[in-house]
Parts: C-alpha cells; sequence; structure tokens
C-alpha cells in the first residue's frame, strides 16, 4: 500500500527501495505460499499501472529491489526449506501420486465441511448448534466455507451481500480507482484478501487479520464514496455552469 501510494514521489524512491528490498526478504522467509503469491501479484499489477504512467525508473527501482530481497532469502535457506516444507518429497506428484499432500488435505477437509453444511436443511440455513467439526478438523481452511458451517446460509448472506456490493462499486468506479494508484493498491489489497486469501484460509476469523481487513475494507469503501461524490459534484457545476 505504502509502495502503490509514495511511488510517483521522487524524493522518497530510494526509501521505497528499501521498502521493496524488505518486503522481498519477508515474504520468502515467511513460508508462507500465500504471502509470496501475493507479492508476485501486487509486483505486477503495480509494474503494469506504473509503466502506463510512465514511472519507469520506479518500477525498475522497487521491482528489482523486491526480486533481489526474495533471491537473497532463498539462496540463504539451505537446501530449499521453503519448498520442502510447502511440498515436502511425500507431497510432490511421485509414483501414481496425484497432489501434493497440503493439496490433498485441504480438499479433504473441504469435503468434510461440505457435507456437514448440507447434512440438512436446519444446519445449512442456521448452521450447526455445536462446533462438532472443530474436533476433526479445527479450521475449514475456508472462511465462508466455516462461517456457513458455524451460522449458516441466512447469517452468511450479510456478509455475501457486502462483498458482492464492493465488486459492484470498483467495477463501476474502475476508470476513476485506476487513476488514483493509492486507492488501486488499496482495492488490490481487499480483493485479495476477500476473494483469495479467504478461500483458501479463514484470516478473517482471525483477530490481528480479521479487524485489519474489515478496516481496510471501510476505508475503500469510504473511498469509492468520496470518489462518487466528488464525480457527480462535478457534473452538477458543469451542468451549472
Amino acid at each position: 500500500l505504502s509502495v502503490f501510494t509514495l511511488a510517483s514521489q521522487p524524493r522518497l524512491l530510494w526509501w521505497l527501495t528499501l521498502l521493496g528490498f524488505l518486503m522481498g526478504i519477508y515474504a520468502f522467509l515467511s513460508h508462507s505460499m500465500m504471502a509470496i503469491f501475493f507479492m508476485i501479484i501486487a509486483g505486477l499489477g503495480f509494474s503494469v499501472r506504473f509503466v502506463c504512467a510512465r514511472h519507469f525508473r520506479s518500477v525498475f527501482f522497487i521491482v528489482m529491489a523486491v526480486s533481489c530481497g526474495a533471491l537473497s532469502s532463498y539462496f540463504y535457506i539451505s537446501e530449499k526449506a521453503l519448498l520442502v516444507q510447502e511440498f515436502s518429497l511425500s507431497g510432490i506428484p511421485m509414483e501414481g501420486d496425484e497432489l501434493p499432500v497440503n493439496v490433498s488435505e485441504r480438499l479433504e477437509i473441504w469435503s468434510f465441511y461440505a457435507r456437514e453444511v448440507f447434512d440438512g436443511y436446519r444446519d445449512l440455513f442456521l448452521g450447526h448448534p455445536s462446533p462438532s467439526g472443530h474436533s476433526i478438523y479445527p479450521s475449514a481452511n475456508n472462511y465462508y466455507l466455516d462461517y456457513i458451517f458455524n451460522f449458516g446460509l441466512i447469517g452468511f448472506l450479510p456478509l455475501m451481500a457486502l462483498i458482492v456490493y464492493v465488486i459492484f462499486l470498483l467495477m463501476r468506479s474502475w476508470k476513476a480507482v485506476w487513476m488514483k494508484p493509492d486507492l488501486l493498491g488499496l482495492a488490490g489489497i481487499v480483493m485479495f484478501f476477500l476473494i483469495i486469501d479467504n478461500s483458501l484460509k479463514v484470516g478473517l476469523r482471525q483477530p490481528y487479520s480479521g479487524i485489519s481487513m474489515f478496516f481496510l475494507l471501510g476505508v475503500l469503501l469510504a473511498q469509492i464514496r468520496m470518489l462518487q461524490v466528488t464525480a457527480r459534484w462535478a457534473s452538477g457545476s458543469r451542468h451549472v455552469v
């Protein structure tokens, strides 16, 4: 978010380059494939946005800094420990295996929670009266599936409506969002977390990440609202003139 917001300011380029280097190190040493994937997606989005704005210098220095940080962390980890942890030799498709262990385990957990959710109409619409499934699998590895399991489809509808509403607002105001790098970065963070991260984890259920992301979601809605008000005011002023 800082890089998207401040990359167009030449005076801060060296500080942002240092920040990019530290981000590359942190993402790789976190041993989180999701963090690394998000860093790659954010880097591609940043590059496209600022190349279109002809900020070639910012793109070059920051992307190189992030890449150097990630590569230095990769070579620091002996014997590719990250790959061994996430895709262990027993999890790599070998000798007839179809999927890595972490993928097959996640599919098994999803299947279990899906069966529990559709076990009956009451459980589907109102949720389970007791979290018995958590004694077998503490988490559904999918926030929305976990939410429906606990609170039912009726309890999930307001949250689903909010997410759909945010996506609708972003699509409706896409050109204005694209022109504001800070808002574009914020939208990218929120959408990645809501659509991708929470489809594979339960970040919104956690205290710190959940509070932070709901706060950023509120900031995003407020900023889009300000864009709409400004556009209406400008349109009314032109009409009066």
